[in-house]
C-alpha cells in the first residue's frame, strides 16, 4: 500500500491522523503540526485542513479552496519548499500557473525504417512516432502502425494520472509561463490566491507563501487577471516587471487597434 501523502514510498507502520504514511512523510508531519501548534493555536483546531493543504515533499500536485475535487485542477499546482527570500522565515512554495499542461508540445512523424528479414524479404516500412514534450525536453514517445491510428488513439497517449519526474525537475528551473522553455531568472510572490473561477481563496486556509518564477521575457505579467497579475506578485529577486525583454505583443479584436 502506498502512502497517503506523497503516494510514492511504501506506507509503513507510521500512521498520521488515522491514516498510512511512509517514515519520510511522517517525521515531516510531526514537524509541520510542532511548528503550527506553536505559532498559531487556532491552526491546530483546524489541523487537518493545515496538512492537506501544505507539503514539505517538492512538486506535490494539489489545490486548495472550492478547486480541492477536481482532478483536472490537480496537475494545476506544484509546490517546493523555497527558505529564506529575503530574509522571511516562512516557507515559499511553487505555485504552478492555472494554464499549467503536462505536455506543452507533442509532435506526431511517420518514421521509415529499413526492414531485412530471410523469411519475409527486405523492404521499406513506416511507422508513426508520436513525441510528447515539456519545457524542450522529451517526456516520453509512442509508436503506431500509421498516422489514423496515431490520431485515434491520441487522447489516451496524453492522459496521465501522474505527472512524471523529468517534468517536476524542469518546473524546479524553468519560467513558470505555459508554453516557454527558458530558465527563470526572478520569483514573485502572490500576495492573493484565487481560485480558478476567480473567487479569492480565504488565507487562514493556506499555510505559508507562494510564489512563480518567470524569465526575464515573462517578467511583466499586465493586469487582465486577478492572481496572474503584476499588483498581485512581490519580487522577491532583483528583476521586476520593468525589465521585461519581450518585444511581441497582440492586440485584443475588442479591446485593441485593428489594423
Amino acid at each position: 500500500m502506498r502512502c497517503a501523502q506523497c503516494d510514492i514510498n511504501e506506507a509503513g507502520a507510521a500512521e498520521f491522523l488515522g491514516v498510512a504514511v511512509c517514515a519520510k512523510c511522517a517525521d515531516a508531519l510531526e514537524v509541520i503540526e510542532d511548528v503550527m501548534r506553536r505559532l498559531a493555536p487556532a491552526a491546530a483546531r483546524s489541523r487537518r485542513v493545515a496538512v492537506d493543504a501544505c507539503s514539505t515533499l517538492p512538486h506535490r500536485s494539489g489545490e486548495t479552496g472550492d478547486e480541492a475535487d477536481s482532478q483536472d485542477d490537480k496537475h494545476r499546482r506544484t509546490r517546493c519548499p523555497y527558505m529564506g527570500a529575503r530574509g522571511m522565515g516562512m516557507s515559499h512554495f511553487h505555485k504552478r500557473h492555472r494554464d499549467f499542461e503536462v505536455f506543452d508540445e507533442i509532435q506526431l512523424k511517420v518514421v521509415p525504417r529499413y526492414k531485412t528479414s530471410e523469411l519475409s524479404g527486405d523492404e521499406w516500412r513506416t511507422s508513426v512516432r508520436v513525441t510528447l514534450s515539456f519545457k524542450g525536453a522529451v517526456v516520453t514517445t509512442k509508436c503506431f502502425g500509421d498516422m489514423d491510428s496515431a490520431i485515434r488513439m491520441f487522447g489516451a497517449t496524453t492522459v496521465t494520472d501522474q505527472i512524471p519526474d523529468i517534468v517536476r525537475k524542469l518546473e524546479e528551473t524553468k519560467c513558470d509561463q505555459p508554453g516557454c522553455s527558458e530558465d527563470a531568472v526572478s520569483r514573485y510572490r502572490l500576495k492573493q490566491q484565487f481560485s480558478r473561477n476567480g473567487h479569492r481563496l480565504d488565507p487562514s486556509d493556506q499555510y505559508g507563501t507562494c510564489y512563480r518564477q518567470f524569465c526575464s521575457r515573462h517578467l511583466r505579467r499586465g493586469d487582465g487577471g486577478r492572481e496572474d497579475s503584476d499588483d498581485n506578485y512581490e519580487v522577491l529577486d532583483s528583476s521586476g516587471p520593468d525589465k521585461s525583454t519581450n518585444m511581441e505583443i497582440s492586440p485584443s479584436a475588442f479591446g485593441g487597434q485593428l489594423r
